[in-house]
């Protein structure tokens, strides 16, 4: 049987993706700036990504990971962590029941490892490892 409540979880998902495309297009169309880079002339721990994207999208994989090897992970994460809330909206009324379902926590999870690389490389960087602190 139909539920009554699916148009208004719909709307809530619908709602989710409109809010997680609209948060990208900066990103997207290459308009977004670091404000540590930008004001502090320091490389923060994503410095490079959008870098080493462009790169990787290009067919130049070896620059793209010199740049920043976590990019592309990164970037994945999320991607999947941005469908499962609006998967657990559609399911339950709002994005944050994403911690509802096993699946949510494992992209959880899949974003917060791609965090403590992309800062095990910043730091790494930052004392001298892997060609030194991305140019800002």
């Amino acid at each position: 049987m139909f539920s009554t409540t699916r148009p208004a979880t719909a709307r809530a998902a619908v709602l989710t993706a409109l809010v997680w495309s609209v948060a990208a297009l900066p990103f997207l169309t290459g308009i977004a700036s670091c404000p540590t880079a930008e004001y502090l002339h320091r490389p923060c721990p994503g410095c490079g990504m959008t870098r080493a994207l462009a790169l990787f999208v290009s067919g130049d994989f070896g620059a793209s990971l010199r740049m920043h090897a976590f990019a592309v992970p990164t970037l994945v994460s999320q991607i999947v962590f941005g469908v499962a809330t609006v998967i657990a909206a559609y399911r339950w009324g709002a994005p944050w029941t994403v911690w509802n379902a096993r699946w949510g926590r494992l992209a959880i999870g899949f974003v917060a490892l791609s965090f403590v690389l992309d800062l095990v490389l910043w730091g790494a960087r930052a004392a001298g490892a892997f060609g030194g602190p991305v140019p800002v």
